[in-house]
């Protein structure tokens, strides 16, 4: 690192390896270390393919060292809610409280949640999943970190997901044209509950989330009277009022909202 710096004004350097903190304490923490302690130059360090939360979660001190080695950003994955769900995917190893205890971690070490400093991928378009556990796991993601990165799922030969569905790849002749197995293209649409109209559906309900302002992005499950409001008329029948406007009824023949209703809403149509 030194050296491509003497040379050639290097100062950002990225680790793309999903293995990056396997045995951290020897391997990576000396060279965070070393990294931390050089004033001039000092580096940016970046590891976009994201790290592993279950060996992240071991240790604050690495954390800290992350902070103190002017990592830019922390990318954490986190493939579902569903633990059991997981455990069927062959990450038996991981669970979503490591997922949680990470963040946690990154924000002691001086990272900011709800700030795009900690960012999260979402792993959906797997095979078999429902839509209600991937926006379940959307909305849960977006609490604890606040910043979503969609990742939609392109199995890898050799993999135990890829050799499960081996014969189903087969039939379609992917196993011979490997870019039709690309997330963008939805290969298991046909066994999942979702259209292709829902999943974009879901990238527009992470972007949503994404939004920030004034440093910061909504929280669906905040404690403010605007979160509160939001959550209770997504479920009190609010939808229904506002379905007859939307199906062409002219606002005398609309069933009237209850007072107390509007009252919780119209800080929700400001915002």
């Amino acid at each position: 690192m030194m050296d491509k710096w003497e040379r050639y004004g290097i100062r950002d350097f990225a680790f793309y390896a999903d293995f990056l903190l396997w045995r951290f304490e020897t391997n990576f923490i000396p060279l965070l270390e070393r990294v931390a302690a050089t004033r001039t130059p000092f580096f940016r360090l970046h590891a976009p393919e994201g790290l592993d939360v279950n060996l992240l979660s071991q240790s604050q001190r690495l954390g800290d060292l992350l902070k103190a080695a002017h990592f830019e950003k922390i990318y954490l994955p986190c493939e579902s809610i569903d633990d059991e769900y997981v455990k069927s995917l062959n990450r038996k190893h991981v669970r979503l409280e490591h997922f949680v205890r990470a963040a946690q971690m990154c924000e002691r070490a001086g990272f900011r949640l709800r700030n795009l400093d900690v960012n999260a991928f979402v792993l959906y378009g797997l095979p078999g999943e429902s839509v209600d556990r991937v926006v379940k796991t959307i909305l849960f993601v977006s609490e604890i970190v606040g910043s979503l990165i969609p990742m939609l799922f392109t199995p890898v030969p050799s993999t135990r997901l890829y050799q499960e569905h081996l014969p189903y790849i087969q039939a379609r002749g992917w196993d011979r044209d490997l870019h039709m197995l690309n997330g963008k293209l939805f290969p298991f649409l046909e066994m999942n509950q979702g259209s292709v109209s829902d999943y974009i559906d879901m990238q527009r309900l992470m972007f949503t989330l994404n939004a920030h302002y004034r440093d910061r992005s909504f929280r669906v499950f905040g404690d403010s009277r605007v979160a509160a409001a939001f959550r209770d008329n997504v479920s009190n029948g609010f939808s229904d009022y506002v379905a007859q406007y939307m199906n062409g009824s002219r606002p005398g023949e609309a069933v009237p909202i209850q007072p107390e209703t509007l009252h919780e809403v119209i800080p929700l149509l400001r915002l």
